[in-house]
This record gives structure tokens, sequence and C-alpha cells, in this order.
């Protein structure tokens, strides 16, 4: 039983629109063709590389760091739409944003979002996030909120992905942040063993300034653990689960390699 998530990132080059489109074409004949069907009819090719590319980046991981044959995997999904594996206690999560498209996988449930930085939203933050939020938000300097902005909200993101049952969950049914401050202390942890993989290891940024655990309402939104990372400055990556031991590393796969 795998006891610490492992993370995988795998990052669009926009600036090579024909190898990329070719990769469209290529990923979109590997997947069932109901799913490259809906992937087609997504306007921009940006749209449909970062949608195959979780498809991929998830079959590689399956097959590669947990040994899983291909043509046996089995996705489903729950009665929120989040997918799960049919027979096997790994469980996965995606999320993509801007150029980076992002998976992580545990043996037990979890969630994970990225999102680019840029304005705080605060009229969104006062309908959707939880007082103590909205009050870290508001309370916080104009030079540091936008970034605060989106380590609270993926963090949000990450948890109802986690719990798996979506929107069904109000956002301000819970808060990340902890009472009276939105910081916590850490150190960087050194990045390390991405060889095996073929993948380049990204050193996990420090410990988040958010709480490490999840305080809501109802019991399952409760006993959730929060954990930020830095792929790039101009992006926030936020996973939730219910372990509290981490990675010190994602592993960035070379698109290449997703077949």
């Amino acid at each position: 039983m795998r006891t610490t998530p492992a993370i995988y990132a795998v990052r669009m080059n926009p600036q090579n629109t024909q190898q990329d489109c070719e990769r469209i074409a290529r990923w979109a004949s590997l997947v069932p063709e109901d799913r490259a069907l809906r992937v087609s009819q997504f306007h921009h090719w940006q749209d449909q590389w970062r949608s195959l590319a979780g498809d991929m980046l998830v079959r590689y991981v399956l097959r590669v760091q947990f040994g899983l044959v291909a043509a046996r995997l089995q996705f489903v999904k729950n009665a929120y739409n989040k997918p799960y594996l049919r027979g096997n206690e790994v469980q996965f999560n995606i999320s993509h944003s801007g150029a980076w498209t992002v998976a992580a996988f545990h043996t037990e449930s979890i969630g994970i979002d990225i999102e680019v930085i840029g304005k705080a939203d605060m009229e969104l933050a006062r309908a959707m996030f939880a007082t103590s939020e909205y009050e870290a938000l508001s309370n916080h300097s104009a030079e540091g909120r936008d970034r605060l902005f989106y380590r609270i909200w993926t963090a949000k993101e990450s948890c109802i992905k986690a719990v798996g049952k979506g929107l069904s969950i109000p956002l301000d049914s819970f808060s990340v942040v902890q009472e009276g401050s939105v910081s916590l202390p850490g150190t960087v942890a050194e990045a390390a063993g991405a060889e095996n993989m073929g993948a380049e290891a990204v050193g996990a940024s420090a410990p988040p300034m958010l709480r490490s655990a999840v305080k809501g309402q109802t019991p399952e939104l409760c006993g959730w653990h929060l954990r930020q990372f830095e792929l790039e400055p101009d992006y926030m990556l936020t996973v939730c689960s219910a372990t509290d031991c981490w990675p010190s590393r994602i592993f960035v796969v070379n698109a290449d390699r997703l077949h």
C-alpha cells in the first residue's frame, strides 16, 4: 500500500503548435472513441491538449509506476462525476491550467487543483469563501493578495475533489485557513529519484500558508490535509489527501513519453 501520494505533471509547449496538434491526434487514437469525440468538440487545440494530456498522464503512471496493464484499465465515474479505476485500490485525480496538466495518485481518495495566478476576485471570495477565509484575504496586504486568493481557491477545489462530491458541497461550508493566521513554518524539501520514471523531479515548496487540516461543518469535510507545491512562480498547485505524509517532489514527465 502506497503511504505517500505521488504527483506527476506534463507541460504543453505553446510555441510548437504543429507538434502539439500532431500529438493530439496521436493521443486521441489511444482513448475510447466517445472520449476522443468529446475532446474534438473543444474549439481550441490547447483545451484538447490539456484534456487528453490528463488521460495519457494517468495511463502512463498507472502502467509505469503501478505496473498495471493498459488494456485492462477500466475507468468509471461515481454519482458526482469523479473518475476512478474499477477493481483497483489506486485513486487518482487530474487538474490542468495554462501550460500544465497535473495528476495525483494514492491508495486513498485524493484531490488536486492547479491554477494560473491571476487577480484576486474579491466578489467571488465574498460569495464563495468561508468567513474566516474572506477575512484573511481582506486583511492581507494588497501586494500578496492575488497569491493568497489562489492558495485558498486551489485548496478548496482540491478538497471537494478529494471528497468526491464536487460542488454538491458548498464552498463556504468549510475553511482552509488557520484561525487568526495564514502562515505555517517549514523548509524546502530536496528533489531526488526521478531517473527511474524518465522524469525530472521538481522540489516541493515549503508547507503552505494554509492550515494543514481542513475545518468543515460536517464529518466528511474534516480530517483532510493540504499541501502546496510550486511548479512555476505564476502557478498555484494544491493537493488534498487523508494522509499528512507528503512527497518531497513532483515528477515532470516529457510529453513524448505519453503513449
